[in-house]
């Protein structure tokens, strides 16, 4: 007689969530040892990622910290500074509170203004991040700056806030402009996912000769386990009964 023998066993899968862009503003300015930007940001909530870029005009770095909504923000990158731009500051929240926020800025001397602005993207890892980021990059008398960096997670997402002497940025190649200013600052991403993982690149561009200094960093993708899905093994026994 033959057996047959089906053995059933329940695996859980992963499944990762796209990166996806929500929302981005020009921030505004602000002065002061305590210095509130005017313009407030409100981010979807599903796996997100709040990110501020901001100039400051201080040759040294004097930013204490960065909140939004009262809760801290993390340090992502510290640019160089460069004359005519300033320091540029990248800092970034995940699991960010819902709703409307403000984001206050703290620094040792209140001298030199700030000038921001923000993004949201939601399908982001909430732990573990930045996925990686770029040297800090700039450039004299130039018209163009590409900055790059190497993700190391698959389907990451890449953006970067860069500062000019001359007045809004634009996107290059591959580069989207997410929100930029006449005083001479913009956030920008990839518009996509970097597929497969390795070495990517954004493009900013400044309409006549100037500086640019630019921080860049990626982040990686919200990874969950789905319910367990049923596979079946089968398992023939010969023998004679």
């Amino acid at each position: 007689m033959r057996w047959l023998l089906l053995i059933l066993f329940l695996i859980p899968s992963p499944a990762l969530a796209a990166i996806a862009f929500d929302a981005a503003e020009y921030s505004g300015s602000c002065t002061g040892t305590t210095c509130t930007l005017p313009t407030n940001h409100t981010a979807t909530i599903n796996n997100t990622i709040v990110c501020t870029g901001f100039i400051n005009g201080h040759s040294t770095d004097n930013i204490t910290g960065v909140t939004y909504g009262g809760t801290a923000m993390a340090r992502y990158s510290i640019g160089t500074f460069v004359s005519g731009v300033g320091i540029p500051y990248l800092y970034c929240l995940l699991n960010p509170p819902s709703g409307s926020q403000s984001i206050v800025i703290t620094q040792t001397a209140g001298i030199e203004s700030s000038f921001a602005c923000t993004a949201s993207y939601t399908g982001v890892a909430q732990s573990g991040q930045p996925d990686a980021t770029a040297t800090p990059n700039t450039c004299t008398a130039c018209t163009a700056l590409t900055t790059s960096l190497t993700t190391i997670a698959d389907n990451s997402w890449a953006f970067a806030f860069e500062g000019n002497s001359i007045g809004a940025p634009t996107a290059g190649a591959g580069t989207t402009a997410r929100a930029t200013n006449a005083n001479g600052f913009g956030c920008f991403d990839g518009g996509a996912l970097v597929h497969p993982a390795g070495s990517t690149s954004l493009i900013t561009n400044i309409g006549s000769s100037g500086n640019q200094s630019v921080v860049m960093a990626s982040f990686a993708p919200f990874s969950a386990v789905v319910a367990a899905q049923p596979t079946i093994f089968r398992l023939i026994l010969w023998g004679n009964w």
